[in-house]
């Protein structure tokens, strides 16, 4: 059978901390494992305040729904360099 990967749209705004807050969107890696499977995300946040964020986590197994499946993603974004900051997200991809 022939394996056939995919990947998920996902967006997202970060916790509003030090009167600012960043957006940021991409597409997950292919599925990581088989069956139950996770994707990667990683991406760079929009520059706010002279300064942007990565994001690089996994996200959650997937979770069923009439048209496909969703994963439930969630983390804290890098330290910014020159600040001790970081900025908390949570959010779903996009439908499979």
């Amino acid at each position: 059978m022939l394996n056939q990967q995919h990947v998920h749209h996902f967006s997202g705004v970060t916790s509003f901390n030090f009167e600012h807050l960043h957006r940021f969107r991409g597409i997950t890696s292919p599925e990581i494992g088989q069956g139950t499977h996770t994707h990667r995300i990683r991406v760079k946040t929009t520059v706010e305040k002279a300064h942007d964020h990565e994001i690089d986590i996994q996200t959650g197994p997937e979770i069923p729904t009439p048209w496909g499946h969703i994963h439930n993603f969630s983390g804290f974004t890098n330290v910014s360099s020159n600040l001790t900051r970081s900025h908390h997200f949570k959010n779903i991809t996009g439908l499979l």
